[in-house]
């Protein structure tokens, strides 16, 4: 009977207890019902557990755990969003605002490149000289897609790769396993219209000869090299060559006069190209 006694005892003690914390979360934020909208915020404090924890406590959502900076990602009601700043354990809540590459004009995909304007492309721009007529041949690691170098100055799709050579594994169709000759017939021809409004290739009305002579890893031989400039030599009339572009660098082991890759390079430039070579 006294065992029993004790029961009924601690019942109606526990009954309070409950009822007391029912009552006292109910006056709190922790509990109350959400009202008007949500939103994105981004929760720091000073430890990312107890951060997520009292984002619960206010009836938000954890959307991400970001524990470099001691916080979290959070879906929250507008209301609640002081009440949870004012917090001990709270340092900030801020807006998931959004975020993009950089550029002059936010409303574009395509960020800007500064080679026009540092070569003076753009000022022969202004008098109708783009590069029209002439194809320049790109020896390198090969040519990739790149939208840009297959739409026109008018955005329209044609392939201006109007020629394709490969020393390496013999590909009837252009590619570049590398990327580097893509980037670098990106930065002659590329006709995307980047942040600054202006296109991101220093002469985008060019055509384009592939000639893929370095492998994947960016490496060649003298032979291949020169081989391609021979191919480029013989071709030049076929596809209007009219400049070469060389982007490429080798130790010297001769002067420069007994070098067969000067020597080369003196022969097309002999044949009327316009021999572009890297010089850094």
């Amino acid at each position: 009977m006294a065992k029993r006694k004790k029961q009924t005892f601690i019942r109606p003690i526990a009954l309070i207890i409950i009822l007391g914390l029912i009552f006292s979360f109910a006056g709190s934020p922790a509990y109350a019902v959400a009202n008007g909208s949500e939103g994105q915020y981004i929760v720091s404090g000073h430890d990312t557990n107890q951060v997520a924890s009292l984002v619960e406590k206010y009836g938000g959502e954890v959307t991400s755990r970001l524990d470099i900076i001691n916080g979290v990602g959070a879906i929250l009601p507008e209301s609640v969003v002081a009440p949870l700043q004012a917090e001990k354990g709270i340092i900030s809540v801020s807006e998931n605002a959004m975020v993009q590459t950089t550029g002059k004009h936010y409303g574009h995909s395509t960020p800007a490149t500064d080679y026009a304007d540092v070569t003076g492309s753009d000022l022969l721009w202004d008098e109708g000289k783009i590069g029209k007529g002439v194809t320049v041949a790109v020896v390198d690691t090969g040519i990739g897609w790149l939208p840009g170098l297959f739409k026109d100055v008018n955005g329209k799709v044609q392939n201006r790769i109007v020629g394709w050579k490969d020393f390496v594994d013999k590909s009837r169709i252009p590619l570049d396993p590398n990327g580097h000759g893509t980037h670098v017939a990106g930065i002659i021809a590329n006709t995307d219209i980047g942040g600054d409004d202006e296109w991101n290739g220093v002469a985008p009305g060019v055509k384009l000869v592939g000639v893929r002579v370095l492998n994947y890893k960016g490496y060649s031989t003298y032979e291949n090299v020169i081989k391609g400039i021979d191919w480029v030599v013989k071709n030049k009339d076929k596809y209007n060559i009219r400049v070469m572009n060389l982007s490429l660098v080798s130790t010297a082991t001769t002067p420069y006069w007994a070098d067969p890759l000067n020597q080369a390079v003196m022969s097309a430039w002999a044949n009327g190209i316009v021999v572009v070579v890297a010089a850094g």
